[in-house]
């Protein structure tokens, strides 16, 4: 179990976002929120029918709940392949009274390669639940930890790189352009680090920050890599603690850069 097969499953909620919510020029009608209490991803709310798709990590399954958290409607990731998982959401479209037909949609330049309708999910043992307990756990802890450390206005999980962030918005411009930004979040295993991370990274439109690598980041690393400026820590046995101080010393550091 890789967290590519949740990567994957969280492509059903997107795909469900753009066909019935406004579509917005930063993509967020497609983000979710991590439920730390259900251990799940939820999409905005469909608001003509009130209701939310869901990806259980602790059940390793799809729901479509009204609400009242109430599931309308499930299906088990574990086994199944995509043709599956296609024909069921389209049956609960109809069901669900949801307006349009339901057209699944893989994004361009996903880090991902692109499946196919045999694509199958892993069958469900313990190895399986055992590592969704682990990924969710993570996105549990840094969400958590982010809010005691730096109370974001919003913190959404982003389908295409699958990371849980939040922005600050540090300056825009007259016509509401971003100019400059401080970024915190938890991201999975990519080319930048080897293991699943937090991270904290600044932006200026106008070019590099000026890092300063001796500026204190809890336990964490400064990085400047390409288009990364800023600090990470790797999600390697990690506690609250140790998480609330990396986010609280390195988003100061970085906000103190600009």
């Amino acid at each position: 179990m890789t967290q590519t097969h949740l990567h994957i499953a969280a492509q059903y909620l997107a795909s469900a976002a753009d066909l019935v919510l406004p579509k917005e020029d930063d993509d967020n009608h497609r983000n979710f929120a991590w439920n730390p209490i259900t251990s799940a991803l939820e999409t905005h709310y469909f608001s003509d029918q009130h209701l939310r798709m869901v990806l259980s990590y602790e059940d390793f399954a799809l729901f479509f709940v009204n609400q009242n958290n109430e599931i309308l409607v499930e299906f088990d990731l574990g086994g199944s392949k995509h043709s599956e998982v296609i024909a069921w959401i389209e049956r609960s479209w109809k069901e669900l009274n949801l307006k349009g037909n339901f057209r699944f949609h893989w994004p361009e330049n996903l880090p991902l390669k692109a499946i196919d309708a045999h694509y199958t999910f892993p069958k469900p043992d313990e190895d399986l639940f055992e590592m969704l307990e682990i990924y969710a756990e993570e996105r549990t802890m840094a969400q958590r930890a982010m809010i005691d450390a730096i109370k974001p206005n919003n913190i959404r999980v982003w389908p295409h790189h699958f990371d849980t962030g939040a922005l600050e918005v540090l300056e825009m411009d007259e016509k509401g352009e971003l100019l400059m930004s401080i970024s915190s979040g938890l991201a999975i295993a990519d080319d930048l680090v080897n293991e699943d991370y937090c991270y904290v990274s600044g932006w200026k439109k106008s070019g590099k920050i000026g890092l300063n690598t001796a500026l204190p980041c809890g336990e964490g690393t400064w990085l400047d890599e390409g288009h990364f400026q800023g600090a990470v820590l790797k999600m390697l046995d990690p506690e609250p603690e140790m998480l609330k101080t990396f986010f609280e010393e390195a988003h100061a550091s970085m906000k103190s850069l600009f």
